[in-house]
């Protein structure tokens, strides 16, 4: 049977660092406060525990990617957008 981990942070900041250091040179910190946004908010799989922010490791694995693509498109859409 496979552990879970988690990953845990110290405060929002570390969060989107950690972020930013997956999505590698492809990613801005735009799409990191993005993704944590998702996670926290509506996938409600960013936690905080008073102390420090965790996510369950696999979880981020397996779904990255796909919130990678989220967060890009947000980003393309809301360029595409022009306020009159």
């Amino acid at each position: 049977m496979e552990q879970r981990k988690n990953y845990y942070f110290s405060d929002r900041l570390s969060v989107i660092r950690f972020l930013e250091d997956l999505m590698g040179s492809e990613g801005s910190r735009k799409a990191a406060q993005i993704i944590f946004r998702i996670l926290y908010h509506e996938e409600e799989k960013l936690k905080f525990d008073g102390e420090k922010f965790y996510i369950d490791s696999r979880y981020l694995d397996e779904n990255f990617e796909r919130l990678f693509k989220i967060a890009n498109k947000i980003i393309e859409l809301e360029s595409k957008t022009t306020i009159k």
